[in-house]
């Protein structure tokens, strides 16, 4: 459950952390698809109904908008991008590694 200080603001990226059951019952397959589709996805919630919910803004894959309400704890805040400085490097210069001497290599 989220405290007042933990809730998303309205125009706050989001992400949709799973679908509560029984969500996609009754909707066209490709409604369900474009929900599936935005689990752990950030999208915008627009805002928060009497009832609590939140409103979430979204385009398919095709570039149709959807708007859906969903409970507040099926949604957190979005995590910012990690900065380039936060990103661990995955390039290793092989080139100029240092070489150990065989003795400190060998077994025993």
């Amino acid at each position: 459950m989220y405290t007042s200080r933990m809730k998303p603001n309205p125009e706050e990226m989001v992400v949709l952390t799973a679908i509560p059951q029984g969500f996609l019952d009754d909707l066209p397959e490709e409604d369900q698809q474009a929900i599936r589709e935005i689990v752990g996805k950030p999208v915008l919630l627009n805002e928060y109904d009497d009832a609590g919910r939140a409103e979430l803004e979204f385009n398919d894959r095709d570039g149709q908008p959807h708007f859906i309400f969903v409970p507040a704890d099926f949604i957190a805040l979005s995590r910012p991008a990690a900065s380039r400085e936060e990103k661990v490097s995955t390039n290793f210069d092989l080139c100029n590694a240092r070489q150990h001497p065989p003795e400190i290599l060998a077994d025993g």
